[in-house]
């Protein structure tokens, strides 16, 4: 049974005119947690709902996420005040509105939605007051997935035309023009830069399988691969001297870098399994900046089950 646009069911017909029918949602609830280094669960973070790409604050104090609505089918930007347990609903379009990215003062969040074409990029005040603020559109898929340190441009992974696989395109957000960073017959996605702006991790496919690698930023062009046996979702912590990600086992793995006087890379070493999906976007974890604590957005293993609906010579209604 697979979510489509709106919802889902389950349907079973017998050869006496029964059908049989279990319709839902397609909500697949989520609880938000804490985690700390050692795999040790945390802090639940508000209520379970289906959560995707949760950012925390560069403050640490609150976190952005995409909720998808159970009516609807349709994703918005939530924000949740971890101290105060309060949630606020930061997008109301009818579309959906996802992968939020904080600003680097955490007082506006960019995003992506779908109201105006196939990934346009919007900003708006984190505290709700205010209209959404259009940043950018183009006819291809975009997703933003971060901001340089400056503020200055914003990193998309686009899909250029249609074709298979993804680029990656730098958003200078002062004029709303993007140019090609990366794009190559293969896939490149997920890219971040250090907190320095110096180097930008992201993830490709060149290898036949996602693979973590970093990038000089300047016109030396460097460049290394982290991961030795699959990655994806890169993130920076500690100032910039480690990344971690999400093995292919599904994995949190980490790797001490220095950036100064040169790039270099340790060797990967595995921390433990958050027990959340992997795959393509959304991410569904965050970091915080010093690496102690991971939240995840961890699926309940128990949804509620819909209930059974029994129509009898259903075959009737069809030409009314």
């Amino acid at each position: 049974m697979r979510r489509t646009g709106h919802f889902e069911a389950a349907v079973s017909v017998s050869h006496n005119g029964l059908l049989l029918y279990q319709s839902g949602g397609g909500v697949e609830l989520a609880e938000l947690r804490f985690v700390d280094r050692a795999g040790k669960d945390g802090a639940l973070v508000g209520k379970p709902a289906d959560y995707t790409s949760p950012k925390l604050s560069h403050d640490g104090t609150r976190i952005a996420v995409s909720i998808t609505d159970p009516g609807t089918q349709k994703q918005d930007i939530w924000v949740l005040d971890i101290a105060r347990g309060s949630s606020t609903k930061l997008t109301f379009d009818p579309e959906n509105d996802r992968s939020p990215i904080w600003s680097q003062d955490d007082r506006r969040i960019y995003f992506t939605s779908l109201r105006q074409g196939r990934g346009d990029i919007f900003v708006k005040s984190s505290f709700g007051t205010g209209s959404d603020e259009h940043v950018y559109s183009s006819p291809d898929q975009d997703l933003i997935w971060s901001l340089s340190p400056d503020g200055a441009f914003a990193w998309l992974i686009k899909n250029v035309g249609g074709r298979q696989g993804f680029d990656i395109f730098k958003l200078n957000l002062s004029d709303g023009k993007a140019s090609v960073f990366l794009g190559t017959p293969f896939g490149e996605f997920m890219s971040t830069p250090s907190p320095d702006g110096r180097f930008l991790v992201y993830v490709s496919e060149e290898s036949g399988r996602r693979e973590v690698y970093v990038q000089s930023l300047s016109e030396d062009g460097g460049r290394w691969q982290i991961s030795t046996s699959g990655g994806a979702y890169p993130s920076w912590t500690r100032g910039g001297r480690e990344i971690v990600f999400q093995s292919l086992e599904n994995k949190f793995v980490a790797v001490d870098v220095l950036l100064k006087p040169a790039f270099s890379a340790g060797v990967p070493h595995v921390l433990f399994d958050p027990k959340v999906r992997t795959g393509l976007p959304p991410k569904m974890w965050d970091v915080s900046a010093d690496g102690e604590r991971f939240l995840v957005a961890r699926l309940l293993e128990a949804p509620d089950v819909e209930p059974l609906t029994l129509v009898q010579n259903w075959t009737a209604t069809l030409g009314k």
